[in-house]
């Protein structure tokens, strides 16, 4: 017999519920219910950086009001300080508010859409990434009980994805091979975890949330893992190129040269150290789209198909069907 759903969102510091919203029977599975509209005595904000309410349609901070707020957390800190803070919009019971560090926005009927936490939302390599996005897509995978996925600072100019998972009980043969390729196949490159890490159990706050801080170093061995080393003279030699400037042994020819480590200005000397060794030119879309033995076809496939090209000081001027078209 069909009965209503209702989602309801709110945070511990708001009393546990916040909004409520009854769900569409024909909502599709893969589409992210709504949490609703704040419940009676409750005020929901949508605010920028700034703290000003921003447009319908338009990601800001999700703000809760109303006597439901907390004072703050035991033993007052810095932490309570930037949480828990002056309403500018209300006095009175409504005149506290709680920061969620939630991400949302308004839609046009006052339901309110739910994207997940600002601190989830990462920029690597000039890409945002939701980390969410990447923890939700690993615990689909059957032999997957928990996910975390966290960034892992190299040095200064050099952040990549870690993954920490934790197994379905029992289960056995998990590993970063079978992983990064089941996330292949629902994210774009630059979104694959470089390094993931079996654990027994994700390390949690007092508040029940997974602490992030206390994650462990990716493992050594995942560190220097490969899928599939190079095949072709022209694989291992891109692939020296590669190692020299990503500082490491391990050299998929079936990853991306962003997958496993590099960055903007790394790419950008690979992509020029490629090009001379080999006489060629890349297009730049190879470095970021294309894996090391689609870029070693594409080079081994140009030096056979050069075609003088007379409006360019009669520089060559390549095709490569592997890449669909000139560059």
């Amino acid at each position: 017999m069909p009965f209503p759903v209702v989602n309801h969102y709110g945070p511990s510091e708001n009393t546990v519920i916040a909004t409520a919203g009854v769900l569409p029977p024909d909502l599709p599975s893969d589409v992210p219910p709504s949490i609703g509209k704040p419940i009676d005595n409750t005020r929901a904000y949508i605010l920028d950086d700034a703290m000003q309410p921003v447009p319908i349609g338009v990601v800001g901070e999700l703000c809760l009001a109303g006597p439901a707020v907390s004072c703050g957390y035991v033993n007052p800190d810095e932490r309570s300080a930037e949480r828990f803070v002056a309403n500018p919009y209300a006095k009175g019971q409504w005149g506290r508010m709680y920061r969620t560090g939630d991400r949302a926005y308004y839609n046009s009927d006052g339901t309110i859409e739910f994207l997940g936490r600002m601190d989830q939302q990462v920029k690597i390599r000039g890409f945002r990434i939701e980390l969410g996005d990447i923890e939700a897509t690993l615990s689909r995978h059957p032999a997957v009980a928990q996910a975390a996925v966290t960034v892992w600072k190299v040095n200064r100019d050099d952040q990549r994805l870690s993954a920490y998972i934790v197994p379905v009980q029992g289960q056995e043969g998990l590993d970063s091979v079978s992983l990064r390729k089941f996330v292949r196949k629902s994210l774009p490159a630059y979104m694959v975890p470089t390094y993931f890490t079996a654990i027994d159990g994700l390390p949690l706050t007092n508040n029940g949330k997974i602490d992030r801080e206390a994650l462990p170093l990716p493992a050594a061995d995942e560190r220097s893992r490969t899928e599939e080393p190079p095949a072709t003279s022209t694989e291992i030699a891109i692939a020296e190129i590669w190692r020299a400037l990503l500082a490491t042994e391990s050299i998929d020819r079936n990853a991306n040269f962003f997958e496993i480590g590099g960055n903007s200005i790394s790419a950008m000397k690979g992509l020029s150290e490629i090009s001379v060794r080999f006489d060629v030119q890349l297009p730049q879309r190879s470095v970021v789209m294309d894996t090391l033995s689609q870029i070693a076809a594409f080079c081994d496939e140009a030096s056979g198909a050069v075609v003088p090209d007379k409006a360019d000081g009669g520089r060559p001027k390549l095709f490569a069907r592997v890449f669909g078209g000139k560059s």
